[in-house]
């Protein structure tokens, strides 16, 4: 869980601070690696992690929706198998529909979105 304080910056006019938007706890184990896709030609928003477990989960949300342009909950899936060791980094292409996964210590796997209809 996150916590403590959240800091504020000033310009002397007012203060800004962080607030949590959404807490995603969907691993088993430590989260070593966090990626955000590129919001070019997709809709919604998705975030890649990967981590202990072994597992690489992609979370994704429409936005836009609902009352005044809010976002909808945030879905969990994870890909279809396992790597073979800790995956250590996630990281998205240019265009968002390719997700690189590095695990174990020499693995490199490339994910493609396959787009139904």
């Amino acid at each position: 869980a996150l916590g403590g304080g959240g800091g504020s910056s000033g310009d002397g006019g007012g203060s800004a601070h962080w607030a949590l938007e959404a807490e995603v706890c969907v691993h088993d184990d430590w989260v070593r690696s966090v990626a955000w896709a590129p919001g070019i030609g997709l809709e919604g928003e998705r975030i890649a992690s990967g981590g202990q477990d072994r597992a690489v989960r992609v979370s994704s949300r429409a936005t836009g929706v609902g009352d005044g342009g809010a976002s909808a909950a945030w879905t969990t899936e994870q890909l279809p198998q396992k790597c073979d060791g800790t995956v250590w980094s996630v990281s998205w292409s240019v265009s968002g529909n390719v997700l690189g996964v590095a695990a174990g210590e020499d693995s490199l796997a490339l994910w493609k979105l396959q787009l139904d209809g």
